[in-house]
């Protein structure tokens, strides 16, 4: 719900069962959740117009998912209208496999990079549709940073909601301010050395939509939190082992971000206000190594050096650990289209690194580059923020 003054309200985030004898609601939106027996494969589980194409063949789901509900919900905040809206339900959900949402309904202001992420959130194809919530906040915290590109279609509607105050709001939807983690560490197993598997919810209070990063021990984590958007922010660390999680002092900062381990897991490294800087993981002081005016993610190699992206429209550069002038790495090639490069992460053995490149269009890439020979191999299309995961 949109109040008067711009708010987002939300109502439900619940499902809610259909009894029989109920009256149908002349709003879909506010349609009962359609269920029954909702943990058998093959059934329809969810409300009519925010249901994903799997959903609506009663396919198994995953978070891809909640991707595509929360594509309608941000499509809907900036229309006023449902990108999937029949007169009866059938029709809702015929429209939801069939029909593609009418783009030039957004407004003429909507920026480019949004409305790039509404159609990656509403690909019809789960496999081509955005990954990870995470991204999209990334996104819309760069609508909201970096200049627009204005559209001018052929049809505007009568009413267009403050977008600004909604991108706002819906990017709080995507971070809020907790976050279940659930974290899967691997464990010493019986003499035999078999592994065992342990499974841990933890509720930690995010900042920013910055994901809480695992130390290579697996044994703690840390996370940037604040206490509301745009008020400061700073490192915390959670041991697994423990109920408390502890501030570390001295990494606060108005803009604290992308948090990363060295390779034994004795440092971490972040940026903060425009710069990239070392921290013991156990805390003590802090080493400022180089500027990063707005950094996308950065990775520590083996080698004992970091590679990071220092601004949101640049290549990746890396710097020795100890502090020094960066240099570059890549540089993005505009006649391929590209814009940046981003999220680096090493590979074993700190010879390749993973990073993704970001483009003007909506077809986002994973590479893989040879630290050795500068070579470059694109691994997967159309995602990003790609992290190495060991065999077994």
């Amino acid at each position: 719900k949109i109040t008067p003054d711009g708010k987002v309200k939300v109502l439900d985030f619940g499902l809610a069962k259909a009894h029989v004898g109920e009256e149908a609601p002349q709003d879909l939106s506010q349609s009962p959740t359609l269920t029954r027996q909702g943990t058998e494969v093959g059934v329809l589980l969810g409300t009519a117009p925010y249901m994903s194409p799997e959903q609506v063949r009663g396919k198994p789901v995953d978070k891809r998912t909640d991707i595509w509900a929360f594509g309608c919900v941000l499509f809907e905040a900036l229309t006023s209208k449902s990108p999937f809206l029949g007169e009866t339900v059938s029709d809702t959900l015929a429209a939801v496999l069939k029909q593609e949402p009418d783009w030039q309904s957004l407004p003429p202001d909507t920026p480019t990079v949004i409305r790039s992420l509404l159609r990656r959130c509403l690909q019809k194809d789960p496999n081509r549709r955005l990954h990870d919530v995470a991204d999209a906040r990334i996104e819309i915290e760069e609508a909201l940073t970096e200049p627009a590109t204005i559209h001018t279609p052929a049809t505007t509607t009568a009413h267009r909601p403050q977008r600004g105050n909604l991108l706002w709001a819906l990017a709080g939807l995507v971070a809020g301010s907790a976050l279940a983690a659930t974290l899967i560490v691997n464990l010493t197993g019986d003499q035999q050395g078999v592994p065992s598997t342990s499974r841990v919810n933890i509720s930690i209070p995010l900042a920013g939509g910055y994901p809480a990063v695992l130390s290579p021990e697996g044994d703690h984590l840390v996370f940037v939190h604040s206490r509301r958007m745009g008020a400061g922010s700073q490192l915390y660390r959670r041991d697994l082992d423990s109920f408390e999680t502890e501030p570390m002092p001295g990494t606060e900062g108005s803009n604290v971000v992308y948090a990363f381990f060295s390779p034994d897991g004795r440092e971490i490294g972040f940026f903060v206000d425009g710069k990239l800087k070392r921290i013991p993981s156990q805390g003590g002081s802090l080493q400022t190594i180089c500027d990063a005016p707005n950094p996308r993610g950065g990775a520590w190699g083996p080698d004992g050096t970091i590679v990071f992206a220092p601004t949101a429209v640049s290549g990746l550069v890396r710097v020795a650990e100890s502090g020094g002038d960066p240099e570059v790495l890549t540089s993005p090639d505009p006649s391929r289209g590209e814009r940046s490069h981003r999220w680096p992460a090493f590979l074993p053995g700190g010879k390749e690194l993973l990073f993704s490149t970001i483009t003007g269009g909506d077809n986002p890439k994973v590479e893989v580059i040879s630290l050795e020979t500068g070579q470059r191999k694109v691994l997967v299309e159309d995602a990003v923020s790609a992290r190495y995961s060991p065999t077994g």
